[in-house]
């Protein structure tokens, strides 16, 4: 954050501000660990989200311009809500202190790190649904940043983890009752609210 500063337009943090709540309020159970998210938005043109925790979540502006609708970045902030409601945050910290010397070794090669996020998935598209979202549609928000992240496309690795991200969640809302029972949003207000981070 000390690298990048935060978005401060008030029209861009108020709606940003609102989707969480929407989200929040749609929770798959009604017991929440914070009564609200401060969601923060990065200058930064490299697409990234991240928790670390105490209610925090940091999007990228690079990120927010990467996605094609509201859906996906509901999912995207759903996604990262789920990693602090199912306490994914306090693991990696315990981790962190515990195994100091394999900082360096990429996260996304972690198996334990693959199950996390396969959960927070199924979370954030249960979320959705409740939210009047088509998780199906957001599903796309799993490719949608990466391809604008060239270290990642050249990491086939990477690559194949989110492709399997990708078919466990389709296979999921499958398998599971997860549909969404809402319209199909209109969405002048998210490129609204883009082209306010493009200006």
């Amino acid at each position: 954050m000390k690298d990048y500063g935060a978005i401060t337009n008030q029209n861009a943090k108020s709606y940003i501000r609102i989707l969480g709540q929407r989200l929040q309020n749609a929770f798959p159970y009604a017991k929440h660990r914070f009564s609200s998210y401060e969601i923060i938005i990065l200058n930064s043109t490299t697409p990234a989200a991240f928790s670390p925790g105490g209610s925090f979540i940091f999007l990228s502006k690079g990120l927010i311009l990467s996605l094609t609708s509201e859906e996906e970045l509901a999912f995207v902030i759903a996604h990262e809500m789920a990693h602090q409601e199912l306490k994914h945050t306090a693991l990696a910290e315990l981790k962190e202190k515990k195994y100091t010397e394999y900082k360096q070794i990429d996260a996304y090669m972690s198996e334990q790190n693959e199950t996390l996020e396969l959960e927070a998935d199924k979370f954030a598209a249960a979320t959705l649904a409740q939210a009047g979202y088509d998780p199906v549609l957001a599903t796309q928000a799993i490719f949608n940043a990466a391809r604008k992240r060239q270290d990642l496309q050249r990491n086939p690795q990477v690559l194949q983890l989110l492709e399997r991200r990708r078919m466990a969640l389709q296979k999921f809302l499958q398998k599971s009752r997860v549909r969404s029972y809402g319209l199909l949003l209109p969405q002048r207000n998210f490129l609204y609210f883009q082209s306010i981070l493009r200006s």
